[in-house]
């Protein structure tokens, strides 16, 4: 016979049935007896209700993480310098903008330059320089690499006047356009001066004269050194990046020398 499990009454101390609403010995219900008869009327009254498969409930977003303590981080800038994040920061984006700057500018540099070559037979002829105030240069080149350079100079009235001759040659730059390198021929230098107003003659006993003779000599003889340094090389020295627009040579962009009628001296 299975045995029922028993419990103690609370009031009367004797032992009853487990399930016992009510004890028999001492009459004292051991629940409130209208709250047991409503449960016993909703239990048989109550639909069975499916049980529902439980569905997973999403795991809450993180929130984000507050920047502002890792941007003070100290970070070594493998310079033997140590800059905070947020410093480094601005660092790297302002020479990120100095680069976009300097790309900017070279560019509009190249595109700005005349796509127009210089040839030998283009340069046949005189041109004179526009960079000069005070000294009027002009040259005379042929397309046979000869040239002959004529500088005057007015000063207080007595114009002096150079003549030189040497051999020029034409290089190519790619994109930056081409170079002329002059090579003068010292010994064919020549110098003097003459006043309008007095009719005077000056030659090289002139101390202005030899004065302004020796300078040339010691510049060209300075030209000619570099044009050699470089003779050989990729590189050339003399006009550089030029190009030619029309009857006009540029220098980067920028008109240095125009070709202009024959001259003669």
């Amino acid at each position: 016979m299975e045995k029922k499990e028993m419990k103690r009454c609370p009031y009367c101390g004797e032992m009853i049935l487990a399930v016992a609403k009510k004890c028999k010995y001492c009459g004292e219900w051991l629940e409130n007896p209208e709250t047991i008869i409503a449960d016993d009327k909703e239990e048989k009254l109550a639909p069975v209700v499916p049980k529902l498969e439980s569905k997973p409930v999403a795991e809450p977003t993180p929130e984000p993480k507050d920047t502002a303590d890792s941007d003070d981080e100290v970070v070594d800038t493998g310079y033997g310098v140590s800059v905070s994040k947020r410093l480094a920061k601005r660092i790297t984006w302002g020479l990120v903008a100095v680069a976009i700057i300097a790309f900017a500018f070279l560019g509009y540099e190249i595109l700005s330059v005349d796509s127009s070559e210089l040839t030998m037979s283009k340069m046949d002829g005189s041109w004179k320089e526009l960079s000069t105030d005070d000294v009027t240069i002009m040259y005379q080149f042929n397309k046979n690499g000869e040239f002959t350079e004529m500088r005057t100079m007015d000063d207080d009235g007595t114009k002096y006047g150079s003549m030189c001759t040497g051999t020029w040659e034409l290089s190519k730059q790619g994109v930056l356009g081409q170079c002329i390198s002059m090579k003068y021929n010292i010994e064919s230098l020549v110098v003097d001066g003459h006043n309008d107003e007095t009719g005077e003659n000056y030659d090289e006993s002139d101390p202005m004269v030899s004065e302004i003779k020796q300078a040339l000599y010691e510049k060209y003889q300075k030209e000619n050194l570099e044009v050699d340094k470089y003779k050989g090389t990729d590189k050339a020295y003399g006009l550089n990046n030029l190009t030619l627009s029309n009857d006009t040579i540029k220098q980067n962009g920028k008109s240095v020398m125009v070709k202009i009628g024959d001259i003669n001296r």
